[in-house]
């Protein structure tokens, strides 16, 4: 509610313009009703079942040919609309585990790992994609966490060169001498695993 407190001085109309108006699309009703009291928010509808399904597809299967049809096994089907169906019909969710899934193997067990580690159910309020956003941290190597972590200490949208980021992680310690290869080499391929 602060935050669009503070926003909302750049909405102000100014005498020479027309009116404007401004689409709000925020997961917390208290914010919105904040935003303006005297309209109702339009509540989205969780995504169906099978658009829901739809979308995952599109997302396990978006690094292939264009050309290649997208086809899974009956048994991989039936795992990944499980696992869809524990999205609750939310996209966010639906997209980072379809993300997650695109980089590994297609098999039964493979899924079925997946499937029997989240261990997850989306809570209400903010926090509610939280669980499975974490899954895709803690789905990666554990010499990629300290890495990825450190993303945290830029603010949002910030911009830096990998170069910088680079140096930070073997300055840090994150990177470890792999044979020949510089550490910067390797710190490469980290930033682009």
């Amino acid at each position: 509610k602060e935050d669009w407190d503070t926003l909302k001085l750049a909405f102000l109309p100014h005498r020479d313009e027309g009116k404007q108006r401004v689409l709000l699309t925020i997961r917390i009703v208290e914010v919105a009703k904040h935003a303006d009291p005297l309209t109702a928010p339009h509540l989205l509808a969780p995504s169906s079942g099978e658009e829901s399904f739809e979308l995952f597809s599109k997302k396990v299967f978006q690094y292939q040919a264009r050309n290649e049809e997208i086809s899974y096994s009956k048994y991989l089907e039936d795992v990944g609309r499980k696992l869809v169906a524990r999205c609750g019909g939310l996209p966010l969710a639906i997209v980072v585990l379809g993300v997650l899934l695109s980089t590994k193997e297609r098999t039964l067990s493979m899924w079925n790992k997946v499937f029997e580690s989240v261990n997850w159910q989306l809570n209400e309020g903010p926090q509610q994609c939280m669980d499975i956003i974490a899954l895709s941290y803690t789905d990666l190597p554990y010499y990629l966490q300290s890495c990825f972590l450190y993303f945290g200490l830029y603010p949002e949208d910030y911009e830096f060169s990998s170069e910088k980021l680079i140096r930070l992680w073997v300055a840090e310690g994150f990177i470890k001498q792999r044979g020949e290869e510089t550490m910067e080499d390797t710190s490469e391929e980290y930033l682009e695993e």
